[in-house]
């Protein structure tokens, strides 16, 4: 639905938005393409969704709002009254 390159800038947003809510107690920024600073400590919180905060980027809420994804809602609800939430977003991490 979304081409590569948003959805590279998306998974950018999101990286760049934990990265600034990391906590206290982090090592090091989460990279995307380096499991190894994916460790819980890294994350803004240790728990099974790892972010613990609000999507809040200018490109969260472009997603939220895309006319291509609200079709597809609108398809899936059968209504075009449909009430987008302010969510956080879903991480889960690969193992090794």
């Amino acid at each position: 639905m979304f081409d590569a390159k948003r959805c590279d800038q998306t998974v950018e947003a999101m990286f760049a938005e934990m990265n600034a809510n990391q906590r206290q107690s982090a090592t090091r920024p989460l990279k995307k393409d380096d499991p190894s600073t994916w460790e819980t400590k890294n994350w803004p919180e240790g728990r099974k969704f790892l972010t613990g905060c609000v999507a809040a980027s200018e490109m969260a809420f472009r997603n939220r709002f895309d006319p291509a994804l609200v079709s597809v809602f609108v398809e899936l609800f059968g209504t075009t009254k449909l009430w987008a939430a302010i969510d956080h977003w879903g991480v889960m991490r690969g193992t090794m």
